[in-house]
């Protein structure tokens, strides 16, 4: 890896320094955390030294370990030269590669999605009203051609949204859906929460809780809808949920503070040739040079070239979950410094223990197939990557998913009279080899009324018993459901005998249980003998359960650790590390040891390492403070600032955790050292404000919402805490129109509508009073507040 620079000290920068001007918010949302390139310092203390006594009592000194300082860290390390403008769209590319682009654009890439048209939606604008329980919904077609919904919330002013973008087409196996999204004021592209499904043909919404995917009904009410009011947008950023760059190609979304609203780029929606190849502005400069035969390269990476890793990260950048570490990735850039594929195991994992996906998600499960792991398989062994079509490992085509052909190239054994290994008539589908290894699994999270499967990526034998004791609806149950579990087990026992073991980390994770101690979790979580890098990180950041700072694991868990430090993978290095930071880092031969990890790493490696480490640490801070040990979490936020002091988003947990103890003063540094890190950041603002606040110191709560306003109008927060204080000072006009302007950017502030009728009656306004809280009503028929406001307004109701 090679030593990397001398890294600059950059605590002698002159840092900005924010008035304090308080803030405060409706209610506390988490905040994400952001993982800033930042600078640590620690000091060094003096040798000191131990006195011992030789055999005859003299005197003896033996050094003491010296704490070493983590190495400093500059503000930015990773410059990449790829820029938006490098991007020229697939249609740049069809003149010298027609026969590609030709198959590419009838692919399912190609037709991934794209602006609103007659060839593209699928959803049945007819102007017929769809009936939720409080609402009704209407996708229609303006006068003007433009593709529309009406939303009628009982008792609320309507919406009308135009559809600016659509996303799918409904083309894939196992459930197609279309998504539209609609450009909002404030610069973002918004996700509305009605989609449509091909094969069913109706419209449905995600909802919240258990019900997963269901048809738009009577029976649902539109408070159960999970993305209603809309705020999911089209690009990553770290202060709103978004959909990634995934649902389209090279999309940017950024806030920008001189225009005070986001600016969205997007190149195009479908998913295009430079999503996979990056960016094509200088390989067609190169090529259509008259010097090109003498060019010493093409200008892009020629992906047949990759590594068996490399070439998986190009197609996960979108087929993954990942969780974003900074924004800002466009192809072509190092996916590592932006995204983890890993960390989400973190917490509530979406993996089972043999890597199949408990909720939602895509083909990452491949990094826990034996065809990865033991082998050399890659997406594009199976998946053309042009027309999406599908191909054995040689390049040939074949003729569709179900070709056992597919797995045939690799097993050539088993295509010699499959039947005698399938145990299945020759033209059954039980002979086939990817109904078994591979079925088409309903992900739990759609639920079981619309179809929505995907192809089971593991590529797992198929275990009846064992399947089903983790609720995976296998290949054999999926054909054979008139037979139990029991029976269809014993027909693989009679039939295959002892059947190939899981890998020693999955089986480990498979053996643990929730009540063992630390030791017992120890045993079997921390498999360094294994190759399975993300059962190993599974098993990890089950064990970081068991993590407190500065003391919890014993000498051989460590050593253990240790191993994963040494780890080639980014993810299982940096979890690897935050464990030991967390809990070991007392010991000075243990912090030497992470010390001299961090200073063998060039630049590059270390900002991936430091963005995971001070990502993981404040997770793990939070799931102390809801187990109810708040001064853990208080230690673990502030280890994670050792990492990254310039990281506002721990800055402003550690204030949220103070300010939930009552540690007024601590809070109030907190989000005040965030703010001079970044004086533009909304939500240091907003709860600077809230602390004043229950301070009582009003004045400095007022500057602070007020600041927060100015810099992103948009952002609701400030504009409801204006309001509370107007409505405290009956200032009832002032009040009014802070309420207003929340409701406006959210329409689902149910709090915010009983605060609006509270002030409209304080300025004797009952009829605004009364339809203000019948539109909250509408939203939580069982709020006792609004209840009792409406009680007390009916005597008034038909005053103005």
């Amino acid at each position: 890896m090679g030593r990397k620079k001398k890294h600059k000290n950059p605590a002698t920068k002159d840092a900005v320094q924010p008035d304090i001007k308080p803030v405060a918010s409706p209610k506390k949302s988490r905040i994400g955390l952001v993982v800033l390139l930042s600078a640590s310092l620690l000091f060094v203390g003096a040798v000191a030294y131990t006195l011992l006594l030789d055999d005859d009592d003299t005197p003896i000194k033996k050094p003491v370990i010296q704490r070493l300082p983590f190495p400093t860290f500059p503000d930015s390390v990773y410059n990449s030269p790829i820029s938006y403008a490098d991007f020229v769209g697939s249609e740049a590319c069809a003149p010298c590669h027609s026969d590609v682009y030709k198959v590419w654009k009838e692919s399912t890439h190609g037709k991934a999605g794209g602006s609103p048209s007659p060839h593209v939606v699928i959803g049945d604008f007819d102007g017929k009203p769809r009936r939720f329980k409080n609402a009704t919904f209407t996708p229609f077609r303006a006068s003007n051609g433009d593709f529309k919904f009406r939303l009628a919330i009982d008792d609320m002013t309507p919406q009308e949204f135009t559809i600016d973008a659509v996303v799918g087409g409904g083309h894939l196996l196992g459930g197609g859906t279309q998504t539209y999204f609609s450009k909002f004021p404030d610069g973002t592209y918004k996700f509305l929460p009605f989609d449509f499904i091909r094969d069913e043909g109706v419209w449905f919404a995600e909802t919240k809780g258990n019900q997963g995917w269901i048809p738009i009904s009577e029976d649902l009410p539109i408070t159960e809808l999970s993305e209603w009011p809309p705020s999911r947008i089209l690009g990553a950023h770290m202060s709103i949920q978004n959909c990634q760059q995934c649902h389209g190609s090279q999309i940017e979304a950024e806030f920008k503070n001189d225009q005070q609203k986001f600016q969205t780029n997007i190149k195009s929606l479908s998913i295009n040739c430079e999503s996979c190849h990056g960016p094509g502005k200088r390989h067609i400069d190169i090529m259509k040079s008259p010097d090109s035969e003498q060019a010493t390269d093409i200008g892009m990476v020629a992906l047949e070239t990759l590594s068996k890793d490399e070439s998986l990260q190009t197609c996960f950048s979108c087929h993954a979950l990942k969780d974003v570490l900074e924004p800002g990735y466009l192809p072509g850039k190092d996916l590592e410094q932006f995204y983890s594929l890993l960390l989400p195991m973190v917490g509530e994992s979406p993996f089972h223990d043999d890597g199949r996906i408990k909720a939602f998600g895509y083909q990452q499960n491949h990094l826990f197939s034996d065809c990865y792991i033991s082998g050399s398989m890659t997406c594009v062994s199976c998946h053309d990557p042009h027309s999406q079509g599908y191909r054995d490992i040689n390049s040939r085509p074949l003729s569709g998913a179900f070709d056992e052909k597919q797995c045939a190239s690799c097993h050539a054994s088993k295509a010699v009279e499959p039947e005698l290994h399938s145990f299945h008539l020759p033209d059954s589908p039980g002979n086939n080899c990817v109904s078994c290894h591979m079925p088409y699994l309903q992900h739990k999270a759609m639920g079981k009324v619309l179809r929505f499967g995907r192809s089971d990526h593991t590529i797992a034998i198929p275990r009846p018993a064992f399947d089903s004791s983790i609720g995976i609806e296998n290949g054999c149950i999926q054909c054979h459901s008139d037979m139990s579990v029991e029976d269809l087990q014993n027909s693989v026992n009679e039939w295959y005998g002892e059947i190939k073991p899981h890998e020693e980390a999955v089986a480990h994770q498979i053996k643990f249980q929730e009540g063992f101690n630390v030791t017992e979790a120890g045993a079997l979580l921390l498999t360094d003998s294994s190759f399975h890098t993300a059962a190993q990180m599974a098993g990890l950041a089950k064990f970081s359960k068991y993590l407190r700072p500065d003391g919890s694991i014993n000498s051989t868990q460590v050593e253990k650790i240790k191993k994963f430090v040494e780890s080639p993978d980014v993810d299982l290095k940096s979890m690897a590390m935050a464990s030991l930071h967390l809990t070991a880092d007392n010991d000075n031969s243990v912090h030497n040891y992470l010390v001299e990890q961090l200073d063998n790493l060039n630049e590059v490696d270390e900002s991936k390492v430091r963005k995971r480490w001070s990502l993981i640490l404040p997770q793990l801070g939070e799931n102390m403070a809801l187990n109810g040990n708040p001064q853990g979490a208080i230690a673990t936020y502030k280890k994670a600032l050792e990492i990254s002091p310039t990281n506002t988003k721990v800055l402003i947990n550690l204030g949220l955790l103070y300010e939930a103890l009552g540690e007024f003063d601590n809070a109030v540094k907190a989000y005040t050292d965030a703010l001079k890190i970044d004086e533009n950041d909304i939500d240091g603002w907003v709860n600077l404000g809230n602390t004043f606040q229950k301070k009582g110191d009003v004045a400095k709560a007022v500057l602070a919402y007020k600041e927060a306003v100015k810099i992103n109008p948009w952002d609701v927060k400030g504009h409801f805490n204006l309001g509370n204080h107007y409505y405290r000072t009956d200032e009832n006009v002032l009040a009014i129109q802070s309420y207003q302007k929340a409701l406006d950017i959210n329409p689902g502030l149910i709090d915010g509508y009983f605060n609006l009728a509270r002030a409209f009656i304080k300025n004797r306004q009952y009829g605004s009073a009364m339809k203000s809280v019948k539109a909250g009503l509408t939203l939580d028929p069982d709020n006792e507040l609004g209840l009792q406001i409406l009680a007390a307004l009916t005597p008034n109701s038909e005053a103005p």
